[in-house]
């Protein structure tokens, strides 16, 4: 027996990313209490290692060299299936498993941004410094170090080396260099001491720039226009300190309520692309933004910030989906 699986995978353009719907794939269900599936690249490459998780279960497996994978003695109903693996953007969705099993399959956009994350470190004076490098591990002078929602401006030395004097507080980075993709770096600035950081960029094309760059700005006006009340951007320090293990628990904490873990975020500030919030992984996020509806009387406290946070309006958490936008450690 087989079952007609549809897979949405989402494509990146040069000037733009669209969701595409690819065409009805057969996938066999293989038998009672066994969930069966495979996974592939945009190009149906099977995909080798990836990482295959069920939420609910807390099971893990791998796939084989063929792309495929399987989970035994799995109990009838509805159970949340992910897929990550390095390089590509995670994805995840709901399969049923019914008396002949459950099956399914994804198909993985490849990150054209992946490179080495950053590193956060303490550094004995104020402020903000570090040294901006490529993926050879050469210092990239004249490279443009913005801090978004300010007028504060660096520009990295010969050696690759830079310097802001920032307050103490919650700070959102923009690195770039033209040939170079652009990086967002969060860092939180301790009152009695600075950070310093080591940035990582990758060559990228022109519209891979271009698209950066819009993201980033729009991320500034965002930040810029906010209201704290009804919103929370948690930096890659806080999303450590919370000891959160899912971007859906973050989320939960911003929103002040319990979020339903079917809810979509947007990647890297691109609404178009869009994955659910249950399927990423605390470690692989730098920053998030939570944004509620609109804020009501009674407040309550948000983790991390000490500040109060309105509670968004009264709704059961199995449709209550906060605006959520997940920026990707790269």
């Amino acid at each position: 027996m087989r079952v007609a699986v549809a897979v949405a995978l989402g494509l990146f353009t040069a000037s733009a990313a669209g969701a595409q719907l690819r065409e009805t794939v057969n996938v066999p269900l293989p038998g009672p209490r066994v969930i069966h599936g495979f996974v592939a690249d945009s190009t149906e490459r099977p995909i080798d290692s990836a990482e295959v998780f069920i939420t609910s279960l807390k099971r893990i497996t791998f796939t084989a060299s063929d792309g495929s994978f399987r989970f035994e003695d799995v109990k009838p109903g509805r159970h949340q299936v992910g897929v990550r693996k390095l390089g590509y953007y995670p994805d995840g969705r709901t399969v049923q498993v019914g008396d002949n099993g459950g099956a399914t399959a994804f198909w993985l956009v490849r990150r054209a941004d992946v490179t080495l994350p950053t590193v956060v470190s303490s550094a004995r004076s104020g402020g903000l410094s570090g040294v901006i490098g490529d993926t050879a591990y050469r210092a990239i002078a004249g490279a443009k170090v913005w801090v978004l929602a300010s007028d504060r401006r660096a520009q990295s030395d010969s050696t690759g080396a830079f310097y802001l004097d920032l307050k103490p507080g919650r700070h959102m980075v923009r690195v770039e260099r033209p040939g170079y993709g652009s990086k967002l770096v969060s860092v939180t600035i301790p009152k009695d001491s600075g950070r310093r950081v080591m940035v990582w960029l990758s060559p990228a094309s022109r519209a891979a720039e271009a698209r950066d760059n819009h993201m980033l700005q729009e991320f500034s006006m965002r930040l810029t226009r906010r209201r704290p009340a009804w919103s929370a951007v948690y930096t890659r320090e806080d999303i450590a300190r919370s000891g959160k293990t899912l971007l859906g628990e973050i989320a939960t904490a911003g929103a002040g309520m319990p979020v339903d873990p079917a809810c979509l975020a947007s990647v890297n500030g691109d609404t178009t692309r869009r994955i659910p919030i249950w399927v990423v992984d605390a470690a692989d996020l730098e920053t998030v933004e939570v944004y509620v509806p609109r804020p009501t009387r009674q407040a309550v406290r948000s983790i991390g910030s000490g500040s109060s946070r309105p509670p968004p309006p009264s709704m059961s958490s199995r449709n209550f989906c906060p605006m959520v936008i997940a920026w990707l450690r790269k």
